[in-house]
């Protein structure tokens, strides 16, 4: 897997020519803009990085670059390649991150740019001990022309249309296509596993970034504010992706329980490979999904027969479990009712209910707390054969909670 950073002054379209490369398939977008702007410091900063924007000290670069590593091997999306969007200042302290991830240069500058603008970043990309494979440009007014497009040089182009909300146009540019077909046939698609074994990272908050699922306005949390409609996406997403078939993917980052049990069914329905969930309070840090049986229920479950569902709080005594515990759980026999999942549980606790249960019901719903107005719902994550509709939501009160 080859790793691209588009860089290039601000305003000059990167942000659009990398949701265009996403758009035409292929590639993994990573919102890494190190110098303090754009999207990746809202997502990232809880869990990894704290940083305003602007100027960082050593410590926090430290941090970053070692992020940039683990690109590589954390591979997201599960793509073919990454792309790297860049923030658009050339720093010396960029050339660590783009060392560290081992990335290969896109510079795209704006034409009234060009002159001052490319000499530092073909600088800082020799830093970086790395070179730069596509030089293009951002122009206003002309057409798009393919400037240079031969075997072992550089791709360098002039595109028009680089301006936000029309990504869409951009990937039908003939230029635009040849470029995405160049990047595609000089990388390297491989996707190696993670070096210990737990399988290869699907990251929440990154696929959170790529389906549009943006920040609350006015909520004091910088995490991606996930709706119960965004489920129809992350099936659309899983079903469109290009998946290993060989190895299990490991489900990294904070979400909802509806999100993580979507996502968890939705690839052990692609690949017949289950999943396993991160949780870093677990020993090994993941919880390895399996199907759990079903029958007379044994462990952390208390079930009620509702009209014509049944309802099975995972948790009703609020414990902590271990990876051990699990080895002995029965789930509740639903009868053949769909099922609804409730309970203050764990995430992957809900994520190995959901993929256990999906083999034997006809839908399955997982409750969100005031999700209707302030009352308590549940969100449909998976159906069977039309049974129901992913992401339809409904009011229920729970007879255990």
């Amino acid at each position: 897997m080859d790793i691209f950073a588009v860089v290039g002054p601000p305003h000059s379209g990167k942000s659009v020519l990398v949701r265009a490369l996403f758009r035409v398939g292929g590639v993994y977008v990573v919102p890494a803009q190190p110098d303090g702007e754009g999207m990746w410091n809202q997502y990232l900063k809880d869990s990894k990085f704290q940083v305003t924007k602007g100027s960082m000290d050593n410590t926090q670069w430290s941090k970053l670059a070692l992020h940039a590593s683990n690109v590589r091997r954390n591979l997201g999306l599960l793509r073919d390649h990454a792309i790297l969007d860049m923030g658009g200042r050339p720093t010396p302290d960029k050339a660590d991150f783009l060392q560290g991830s081992q990335a290969k240069v896109v510079a795209l500058i704006r034409s009234d740019l060009l002159a001052d603008a490319l000499p530092k970043w073909e600088a800082l990309a020799s830093k970086a001990n790395t070179s730069i494979v596509a030089y293009l440009t951002s122009v206003r007014t002309a057409r798009s022309r393919i400037i240079q497009n031969e075997p072992g040089k550089p791709f360098r182009a002039e595109l028009t249309g680089l301006v936000r909300g029309n990504e869409e146009s951009v990937t039908h540019d003939p230029v635009f296509r040849a470029f995405a077909a160049y990047l595609k046939d000089i990388g390297d698609s491989s996707r190696p596993e993670l070096p210990d074994g737990s399988g290869q990272i699907m990251d929440v908050n990154a696929l959170a970034y790529h389906l549009g699922v943006n920040i609350k306005p006015g909520h004091p949390s910088t995490r991606p504010w996930w709706e119960p409609g965004h489920v129809r996406k992350i099936w659309k997403y899983v079903n469109s992706a290009q998946l290993p078939g060989n190895v299990p993917i490991r489900i990294s980052g904070p979400s909802p329980n509806f999100v993580v049990a979507a996502l968890s069914v939705a690839l052990y329905r692609a690949t017949s490979i289950y999943p396993r969930v991160e949780d870093p309070k677990l020993s090994q840090g993941y919880m390895q999904l399996h199907g759990m049986p079903i029958g007379a229920a044994s462990g952390p479950f208390k079930h009620t027969m509702l009209d014509d569902v049944t309802y099975v709080n995972l948790n009703p005594k609020g414990d902590i479990f271990t990876v051990s515990d699990v080895k002995d759980w029965v789930l509740p026999d639903s009868g053949n009712k769909a099922v609804i999942l409730g309970g203050h549980a764990p995430n992957w606790l809900y994520a190995l209910a959901a993929v256990s249960y999906s083999d034997h019901v006809p839908w399955i719903g997982v409750m969100q707390p005031q999700l209707l107005d302030g009352h308590p719902g549940y969100v449909i994550v998976y159906a069977n054969n039309g049974a129901a509709r992913i992401g339809e939501t409904a009011s229920v009160n729970p007879p255990d909670d």
